[in-house]
């Protein structure tokens, strides 16, 4: 058995207390499941530097594709991609939204086209000549 240092103890004692507090008994009695659930929350939030890379990777492809406007500012739409499976959390099982980038403006528009989808339908931008 790993022997801990004071601070790791803590830190895990206060893991497994949070996890009751959030999840016993709204979601399960069984703290095993709990804890399980609680990990795999902590391990979505430590994922988001992947995130953030694959997004720079995935919207790089559209960086010579030419994205919609907004209706409403005329500026370019930015691409979400939606990973939720169609279900509860996502009704019409979209994988796709458009959103503004201006952050005064509120537009977004849903798809159920996917990131390929859009690869293959959007023009490529014309080059500009020098």
């Amino acid at each position: 058995m790993k022997k801990l240092t004071s601070e790791e103890f803590r830190d895990r004692v206060g893991a497994v207390a949070r996890t009751q507090k959030i999840f016993t008994p709204h979601l399960t009695n069984n703290i095993s499941i709990a804890f399980e659930i609680y990990q795999e929350v902590l391990a979505e939030q430590e994922r988001q530097l992947v995130i953030s890379k694959e997004r720079e990777r995935d919207y790089g492809l559209l960086a010579n594709i030419q994205r919609p406007i907004c209706p409403d500012c005329s500026k370019e739409l930015g691409l979400r991609l939606i990973n939720i499976p169609q279900g509860k959390g996502n009704l019409y099982g979209y994988n796709s939204s458009w959103i503004c980038e201006d952050p005064e403006c509120s537009y977004e528009e849903f798809s159920i086209k996917t990131l390929n989808d859009w690869l293959d339908t959007l023009p490529q931008k014309e080059k500009k000549e020098e």
